[in-house]
């Protein structure tokens, strides 16, 4: 039981880590695309 419960935190906390990745690079590609339609101007 104890065992089933690590396993669970474990993957929630990878599941996490990887959904800030992915914001991260989302923000990061509407970043880019402000800028660029900044620089255009």
């Amino acid at each position: 039981m104890i065992e089933f419960s690590l396993g669970l935190i474990i993957g929630l906390l990878i599941g996490l880590i990887k959904v800030e990745r992915l914001r991260k690079q989302n923000k990061n590609v509407f970043n880019d695309l402000i800028f660029g339609l900044k620089s255009e101007d």
